[in-house]
């Protein structure tokens, strides 16, 4: 049970990270865009 709710918070932790790379990518090409 502990095992599988620390594999759910590492992925939960991962999804973060990915949508926070995929905003910063957003918000630089929008930058270098104007």
């Amino acid at each position: 049970m502990a095992v599988h709710g620390f594999i759910n918070y590492l992925e939960n932790i991962s999804n973060r990270v990915c949508l926070m790379a995929w905003l910063i990518k957003n918000q630089l090409r929008f930058m270098s865009g104007k």
